[in-house]
This record gives C-alpha cells, sequence and structure tokens, in this order.
C-alpha cells in the first residue's frame, strides 16, 4: 500500500478475492481516494492496530467466539473496545523500540518523528535550503511531514522558515494534506496555534 503521488489516494493490490464483489480478483490493483476509505488495519509481530469494524463485530461476540475468531485469524486484536492505531514505544515495544530507539516518548508523537527531529535540525543548519527546496511534483519537505503527520519535524520546519502557503503541484498546502488525513496535532501547529 502507498500514498498516491498527491496525497489524495491510497493504492495497493488486493490480498485475497473478494466474497461477493466479483469485479475484482486477487492479485488486482486498487487506488481509492483517502476520504472513501472507512476502515484500516495492519499487524506487527501478531499484534493488530486499526480494524474498527472487525472490532465491532468482535465486542458483539461472547468471549468463546471472539477467542476462536482470534485463532483463526492467528492475530491479537486485543480488547475490541480498544482501537490501536500505533504501537505504545513505552510499552516494551519490541523490534519497533529497536528501530525507533530507547529513549522513552512522552510526547504522544509517532517514535520516528520524535527521533528525527534531532537529526533534521542538524541538516537544516548545515544546509538551510532544505526548508524551501522542490521536488518534481512541487512537494516541499513540509508537506511530505504534514501527509505522514509528524508534528515533531513540522515543527522544526517551520521553526526553520519552511513555508505554510506553499503548494504543490496539484495545488495542496501542508495544512490541507493535514487534514486530509486528520493529523489535528499537525494542522493547529500548521495555523499557528499551540498544538498541546
Amino acid at each position: 500500500m502507498s500514498c498516491g503521488p498527491f496525497g489524495r489516494f491510497v493504492s495497493g493490490v488486493l490480498l485475497n478475492a473478494p466474497n461477493w464483489l466479483k469485479t475484482v480478483k486477487e492479485g488486482h490493483s486498487a487506488r481509492i481516494p483517502l476520504g472513501e476509505i472507512s476502515d484500516w488495519m495492519y499487524a506487527i509481530s501478531g499484534e493488530v492496530f486499526g480494524a474498527h469494524t472487525v472490532n465491532l463485530l468482535r465486542s458483539r461476540m461472547g468471549r468463546q467466539e471472539r477467542q476462536e475468531h482470534d485463532d483463526a485469524w492467528g492475530l491479537k486484536f486485543g480488547d475490541p473496545r480498544t482501537i490501536r492505531v500505533v504501537p505504545e514505544p513505552n510499552k516494551g515495544g519490541g523490534s519497533l523500540k529497536n528501530w525507533f530507539g530507547k529513549q522513552p516518548v512522552d510526547t504522544g508523537e509517532h517514535p520516528m518523528s520524535e527521533n528525527m527531529a534531532t537529526s533534521l535540525k542538524e541538516q537544516l543548519t548545515n544546509n538551510p535550503t532544505l526548508v524551501s527546496v522542490k521536488d518534481d511534483r512541487g512537494w516541499t519537505f513540509l508537506h511530505q511531514e504534514a501527509l505522514a503527520g509528524n508534528a515533531a519535524t513540522v515543527k522544526v520546519l517551520l521553526d526553520a522558515g519552511a513555508d505554510v502557503n506553499a503548494l504543490t503541484g496539484h495545488g495542496m498546502t501542508p495544512l490541507q494534506l493535514a487534514k486530509s488525513l486528520r493529523w489535528d496535532k499537525v494542522a493547529a501547529l500548521l495555523e499557528g496555534k499551540d498544538a498541546k
């Protein structure tokens, strides 16, 4: 799965065949506007994140049926009343802890964003033009970090003078990209508000 070329679509390949829909099959490519995505799920080391619809169904099951369901999937869904979005960096972390660093992160930010902020500051000190460089789609680094929801690196870029009104080749601002995925903290930063 990947985010489309202008931050408006998600594309990927179907891993299985739909039960009722006959126009697509396993292995077919799919491209969906972000606004049409109503649910998503991913798993890391067997632990599920997202899965809003599956967890709604699981919440209506008895304990035994829910266990059979989870065993059939071979995944750990956890409490159906609590939807986990990302792994918690301060609760063990396993291999994620090794990837993102061993420092505890208490800000609620994705650990990769927090850990990238320091090195980004150094890069911008050594090469201040990075803050305004655009790629062939018209995207700045601020556009990319806003779409990814990385508040820590967005703050570094804003402190370095990044243009919040810069437009992509398709006329999108960093704020519009952040709002398209409901990154409220990033949107507040871009609007000049305190995002705490």
